[in-house]
């Protein structure tokens, strides 16, 4: 996030296909972002990058990363930084609320994969995978008192 800006949102992606469905969702985490924060975007530039080290192309759609997006965007309007042994999964909705996903299982299972100690998911979609802490959240503001520091 730049402190001074025009307003603008811009995405960058390598290796990543990005759909409509997860634009919005970037659009809506960085407005909860900025009201849960109290600091406008207005006069910000955010840029949220997504890269897949891999050759092959990966399509993206969908908020299943609303969440993680929004507290991250929220973590860098107010200087704090994020827990990198956790990552989640879960859609946010305009009152803060983290909203349901398909796939927790297998996402679980290549969050433990990649080296996380803890996924996050949405309340009530809790799974039981080996090897990774499954700690489930409702708000966003759940979110951030699990992985924002």
């Amino acid at each position: 996030i730049l402190p001074k800006g025009s307003g603008f949102l811009s995405v960058n992606i390598k290796n990543v296909d990005l759909q409509s469905g997860a634009q919005e969702s970037i659009r809506l985490a960085a407005a909860v972002a900025s009201k849960l924060s109290s600091v406008s975007i207005l006069d910000r530039d955010i840029d949220v990058s997504f890269v897949n080290q891999f050759a092959d192309i990966v399509k993206v759609d969908g908020p299943s990363a609303g969440g993680a997006i929004t507290a991250t965007i929220y973590a860098a309007l107010t200087e704090k930084s994020i827990s990198d042994a956790s990552l989640m999964t879960g859609t946010i909705e305009t009152d803060g609320s983290i909203g349901t996903v398909g796939g927790v299982a297998k996402k679980a299972e290549a969050a433990r994969n990649q080296g996380a100690n803890r996924f996050l998911v949405p309340k009530g979609q809790k799974v039981d995978v080996i090897g990774i802490e499954i700690v489930e959240v409702g708000t966003i503001n759940d979110v951030i008192n699990q992985i924002v520091s």
